[in-house]
């Protein structure tokens, strides 16, 4: 009789577990612990830990493996031992206490959402979606456009006069190029969204869409950050190609991969001319891109970045260091003046060194894989409806280069309190996968392939960071700045 009551709460357990309502649960949980983490810094370290990894603890209880397998597992733990190092290489080591949790909120994060079923996929994908109007009025309430104006007159013109007349609030403001990529990013996952509804008929869900979408854009525009429409142009340019590529494979015998592959490459063809014959090519390009106070340009920015992460090849100068460094041996003053280098990228390489770089790049490279691979219908998560599957797929997958194009120019997700959303968006593309694709992902990811890209960048980065000598100096010398 006991072993009969302990087999069907094991039972019960089980049906818990794998219904739909669970997986809510554990994204809430992380959300909270994220929170947590990010009110409590100096206070809280590892208790957030048990909030967020109790779903872990239950799925055990029920039999089951703790988390969903990803093809990511090895990279998240290479990420995670980087910002270890992190830590004990750091220029402050509460802060980069603080941001080692949140990074590792990101992680959790990750595998919340890449646990998510199918039914839950589209009402996360709103959630996205509609966190953009949220940042929207968070923005427009708070910023403050006498101390800092947007780049085009007579915008600032109207925003001056809206400051005028909106409520008084007591909120910390949100910058407009970090407001600016939140509300980017969350554009192509409001139109999938809507889009979704429009094919199944649900008139009032398009309408919705709509309305919130052209409010969002409509402050994306009084932001005036290039860096976010630039990502937004570009993803829906790639979102149009990826849509060409399957619409001309359904009506041919070629790949929707290699058809996609070679018109990335006419655009990056293309493009490339355009930098070339743009005055001065690309160091011009960059040059006229203005940054924040604190470098003249994002050229010499990124270089002063790339020659503190010369001095620091192998274990990265240590989480939150950037902030430190740049001061003390780029501007040579003894406060913080640069919040981070700008760039996604140089800041992961700088605080975390090649391994956290490489490891980073990895997740997105392979993410990115998962949602335009190309494959039938039939090895979709939403096989039932490809037409839904394809909209999916490009929400995502336009969100992500969003995200990677604007951190080529600010980094929102890594240098700021919106670290927990690092691997938000390659969470969702991993949800993606179908369930038979889960006990072998390597080889849905198609495994080969994307070693041999990491292997070309691995060994890049090799030669990049050893290569020629720093010139900047060692700490307790004089420095120079290019």
């Amino acid at each position: 009789m006991a072993m009969q009551a302990e087999a069907q709460e094991r039972k019960s357990a089980r049906d818990f577990v794998d219904g739909r309502w669970f997986p809510w649960l554990d994204l809430f949980l992380v959300l909270v612990a994220g929170g947590m983490w990010h009110l409590g810094q100096g206070r809280l370290t590892w208790q957030p830990l048990l909030v967020a990894m109790l779903p872990w603890g239950i799925r055990l209880v029920a039999g089951h493996f703790p988390f969903r397998r990803t093809p990511f597992e090895f990279p998240m733990l290479l990420f995670l031992i980087s910002a270890a190092v992190g830590v004990w290489a750091a220029y402050s080591p509460q802060a980069a206490w603080n941001k080692f949790w949140l990074l590792t909120g990101a992680v959790l994060l990750f595998y919340a959402l890449a646990g998510q079923p199918g039914k839950n996929l589209w009402p996360v994908v709103g959630l996205f979606g509609f966190s953009g109007l949220v940042v929207s009025g968070y923005y427009l309430l708070t910023h403050d456009w006498e101390l800092l104006p947007a780049k085009i007159g007579f915008v600032n013109q109207i925003l001056l006069r809206w400051m005028e007349q909106r409520p008084a609030v007591n909120l910390a403001s949100l910058p407009a190029n970090v407001a600016a990529s939140l509300m980017a990013i969350s554009v192509p996952m409001l139109v999938a969204w809507g889009a979704h509804a429009l094919y199944r008929n649900r008139k009032d869900k398009v309408a919705l869409a709509a309305i919130v979408t052209a409010l969002i854009v409509v402050v994306l525009f009084l932001s005036t950050s290039r860096g976010a429409w630039l990502g937004l142009a570009l993803a829906l340019t790639i979102g149009l190609l990826v849509f060409l590529s399957r619409l001309i494979a359904n009506r041919s015998r070629f790949s929707p991969g290699l058809l996609l592959a070679i018109l990335l490459l006419t655009v990056a063809v293309v493009a490339g001319v355009l930098i070339v014959v743009f005055s001065g090519g690309a160091t011009a390009l960059l040059g006229s891109v203005q940054s924040a106070p604190g470098a003249s340009d994002r050229y010499s920015l990124y270089i002063n970045t790339i020659n503190l992460i010369r001095d620091f090849p192998i274990t990265g100068s240590g989480l939150a260091s950037f902030a430190g460094l740049y001061s003390q041996y780029i501007l040579g003053i003894p406060f913080f003046f640069l919040p981070n280098g700008h760039n996604l990228f140089l800041d992961v390489g700088l605080e975390q060194g090649p391994l956290g770089l490489i490891a980073v790049a990895i997740i997105f490279l392979g993410s990115f894989v998962l949602l335009v691979r190309g494959d039938d219908a039939e090895n979709g998560l939403l096989s039932e409806n490809s037409r839904s599957q394809l909209i999916l797929h490009l929400g995502i997958a336009s969100s992500m280069i969003i995200m990677l194009v604007h951190g080529l120019l600010e980094d929102t997700v890594y240098g700021s309190q919106f670290a927990l959303f690092l691997f938000a968006l390659p969470g969702l593309a991993v949800a993606t996968i179908p369930p038979k694709a889960r006990t072998k992902p390597m080889k849905y990811l198609q495994g080969k392939w994307v070693a041999a890209v990491t292997l070309s960048l691995l060994l890049f980065l090799v030669g990049f960071f050893l290569s020629g000598t720093s010139r900047l100096s060692l700490p307790g010398k004089q420095t120079l700045a290019p």
